[in-house]
């Protein structure tokens, strides 16, 4: 089930696991199996022509390709980005092959990124995401509220459907 509208319980899911405390504006996707967060994927840094992306997941087992045609629709049909970036540790060797699996180029290295050490960035030109994208239907399983959402160990209410924050001025689609 993707889970929409939950920006701010989902970033802080995702951040929590990376030690990031704020994404700032940010649109959420969340993926759940079995009432439970599986993965989320944050969009952020968003200027036309670009967004940037960071999946973060505590199984595998979410990438189904429904979930990743939605979340790169929201980007390529909805933003009508042209790109989407991503950002990941150069020694974690798994998301690099996730990212390139998905279609993203490898487009530089980043010596000192982040606390851990260096990072690569990747990058996903729209015509290379064509193979996932697809029309959403109303047979797609979407839950656009938080109140059925499982985030243990928290009280998860429901939140707006609109970037945490809002995007910043003349950033935002529209």
């Amino acid at each position: 089930m993707l889970i929409l509208g939950c920006d701010r319980e989902l970033a802080r899911w995702a951040g929590d696991r990376l030690g990031i405390a704020s994404f700032g504006p940010c649109v959420t996707i969340g993926v759940a199996r079995k009432g439970e967060i599986a993965a989320v994927a944050v969009y952020n840094n968003y200027r036309a022509p670009n967004i940037e992306i960071t999946f973060v997941s505590a199984s595998p087992r979410w990438a189904t390709r429904d979930a990743i045609s939605f979340i790169f629709g929201y980007a390529f049909h909805q933003l009508r980005v042209k790109r989407i970036t991503a950002v990941t540790e150069a020694g974690n060797a798994a998301a690099r092959r996730f990212l390139e699996r998905l279609g993203f180029r490898e487009e530089g290295y980043h010596p000192d990124t982040f606390a851990c050490g260096d990072g690569v960035s990747y990058g996903l030109l729209a015509k290379d995401a064509r193979r996932w994208l697809r029309e959403i239907s109303d047979a797609d399983e979407i839950d656009q509220g938080c109140g059925t959402l499982s985030v243990p160990g928290r009280s998860v209410g429901h939140a707006a459907a609109t970037p945490q924050g809002g995007w910043p001025a003349g950033a935002g689609p529209g």
